[in-house]
């Protein structure tokens, strides 16, 4: 009878790896399909019950409706910042990415700092050339990898809606299933979905839905200026919105001080304005009412998670690397009150 159970439990393990290499293509889409599910669950069951428990039709439903909200704008955006970095990349081969530094040398603010009379001596421009070479390298590089990754984005995005219309309409089977199989007592594995999926939406709303808006304001005022590829300036703002007590200031203050350096006025007086008093604060202003009464990751740990989501997983682990962390922290809280009891 132990021959019996050990091989059987070898199978399973054998399976389980079969499985793994099968589904491996699949991981990001599934997994950015059950965080769509997860935010648009409590919607769903309450359309299906308005269509007399119709799952088929209310699960349909809500792709096409979280496509419109959610996957539209953001086909726009990655359209616009192709062209835009497709129009950087044309712009640099044509002028074989050079630095003309007269101009700015020039500059009474940078004759009257001089850093360290960096600009009296050849060597001195010459350092100052090739720095500027290598973050321009950095800077197109990362702009080619987006460029290359449409078509894998493309991809995920099918399998993604795909798999969130059975996610819509046989989420609570497969949830069942997954707590059958479970060890867990029924009351701690309720606590843990449900701890979850609070602490999920808490997290997407207080951290992601403000920087998508900070990047869109951000970049319409870039637009407003004339600045080139302001749908770019808009998703650096929204990256960096995360980073704790500095955010957009990272973008606007930079922008703002150079093109006050090169006598464009009201466009730096505009974003420095608008950036300081305007999009700076709408982290204070909208985070208490986005996430009243709920709780959702440290800005530290959303950080360091977005971060590492990015370096892992690629642009979608912006969402995909604070929901794993969410996940981590609400079975370590599940399991800290379990053990307690």
């Amino acid at each position: 009878m132990q021959k019996n159970h050990n091989f059987l439990l070898f199978l399973i393990i054998l399976a389980f790896i079969g499985t793994f290499f099968i589904m491996k293509p699949f991981f990001i889409s599934i997994f950015l399909a059950f965080i769509l599910t997860t935010m648009f669950n409590k919607t769903n069951k309450k359309l299906a019950k308005k269509l007399n428990g119709k799952k088929t039709l209310s699960s349909l439903i809500m792709c096409f409706w979280v496509m419109l909200i959610l996957i539209i704008p953001f086909a726009i955006i990655t359209v616009l910042t192709i062209n835009e970095a497709d129009e950087l990349i044309k712009q640099a081969q044509e002028k074989n990415i050079s630095f003309n530094l007269n101009s700015i040398q020039n500059l009474p603010i940078i004759q009257s700092l001089n850093f360290g009379g960096l600009f009296d001596t050849k060597e001195g421009i010459e350092q100052i050339t090739k720095s500027a070479q290598t973050a321009g390298n950095y800077l197109f590089s990362a702009i080619r990898t987006i460029y290359t990754s449409t078509s894998n984005f493309i991809f995920i995005l099918v399998v993604c809606f795909f798999a969130l219309y059975y996610f819509f309409k046989d989420g609570d089977i497969i949830i069942k299933k997954i707590m059958d199989l479970s060890p867990l007592p029924s009351s701690q594995e309720k606590q843990i979905f449900g701890k979850f999926n609070t602490m999920t939406v808490a997290t997407i709303k207080g951290t992601l839905v403000i920087a998508l808006i900070q990047g869109l304001l951000m970049g319409i005022v870039f637009w407003i200026a004339g600045i080139k590829a302001p749908t770019i300036w808009g998703l650096l703002t929204a990256i960096v919105s995360i980073i704790p007590l500095l955010g957009v200031f990272l973008v606007w203050l930079p922008a703002g001080l150079v093109l006050l350096f090169i006598g464009n006025i009201w466009q730096a007086l505009l974003i420095m304005i608008v950036g300081g008093i305007v999009i700076s604060s709408i982290d204070n202003f909208l985070r208490p009412k986005l996430i009243e009464g709920e709780t959702s990751l440290h800005p530290l740990l959303v950080f360091l998670s977005t971060l590492g989501g990015i370096a892992v997983f690629g642009p979608l682990g912006f969402v995909i690397g604070p929901v794993i962390i969410t996940l981590l922290i609400t079975l370590l809280e599940i399991y800290q009150t379990g053990h307690i009891a």
